[in-house]
């Protein structure tokens, strides 16, 4: 998130509105109903979840597992997408996450990993990465991972 102001030899004006942005970002950015970072939902609203692949012309065609992960803070619950792009619970422990997709690393358009969801309100943490090397388990510890976080707020 940034502010602007404007500076001249008058003063300077107060900060603006915040506003959202991102520079070159190189891999994984998460959409959740089309902003980035932190977003706000009314309760009652439909909720979409997107991600983009993008910027990786160094790394493309590196076998890497892709993942994501999602947390609801309120009730302490772990998700993860399955290959099917099925939401699976599970206890937390990253061993019995499955990816989503294994294979090479691609600029992808965008998207979507959950569209049109109501949420309870509540905080939810979502989190899609790939990680090298590909061998079907999420190690979060690893020094060849690219990942990205939203956090989406239901109030």
């Amino acid at each position: 998130y940034y502010f602007v102001r404007a500076t001249n030899a008058a003063g300077a004006s107060g900060f603006s509105e915040s506003d959202y942005g991102y520079k070159a970002v190189i891999g994984p950015l998460i959409y959740v109903n089309n902003k980035v970072g932190e977003v706000d939902v009314s309760s009652g609203s439909l909720v979409s979840v997107a991600v983009e692949m993008m910027n990786l012309t160094q790394y493309l065609g590196i076998p890497v597992d892709w993942w994501c992960v999602a947390y609801a803070r309120n009730w302490g619950s772990w998700y993860y997408l399955d290959s099917a792009f099925e939401w699976v619970n599970f206890s937390g422990v990253f061993a019995e996450c499955h990816p989503a997709y294994q294979g090479g690393l691609m600029n992808t358009p965008v998207v979507e990993l959950m569209e049109g969801y109501i949420l309870p309100v509540g905080v939810y943490d979502v989190w899609f990465g790939v990680e090298y090397p590909m061998d079907g388990l999420l190690n979060i510890n690893t020094q060849y991972i690219m990942y990205n976080h939203a956090v989406i707020i239901v109030e």
